[in-house]
């Protein structure tokens, strides 16, 4: 069987942990502008609703302090329970191992 180097297996947990919540991120980004962007950008506690470009839009919704919240929050709602997962399945696979040298 082929043994992973280090830099692998961190990319691979990497590629695990960050991939999914850009992917949600940025389909949630996607699904808001195709379905609400009218050339208003909407307006926010004392800031009246204004004329805006698309990509002002964009950004309003990828960069903004309550989309940076958002965002924020879908990271870690992936990465506590991911970390906790594969935590568990590289202890049970550790534990598996030893006791397999043990019995040799």
């Amino acid at each position: 069987m082929k043994r992973f180097t280090r830099w692998q297996i961190g990319l691979i947990v990497g590629a695990i942990l960050i991939v999914p919540p850009l992917l949600c991120s940025a389909g949630l980004v996607i699904q808001d502008v195709t379905q609400n962007f009218s050339g208003i950008c909407p307006g926010i506690m004392d800031i009246e609703p204004y004329p805006c470009t698309l990509s002002e839009y964009i950004a309003r919704n990828t960069v903004s302090p309550f989309a940076l919240a958002a965002h924020l929050a879908i990271f870690i709602g992936w990465v506590i329970p991911s970390g906790f997962i594969m935590t568990a399945a590289w202890g049970i696979w550790w534990l598996g191992r030893k006791q397999r040298s043990a019995a040799l």
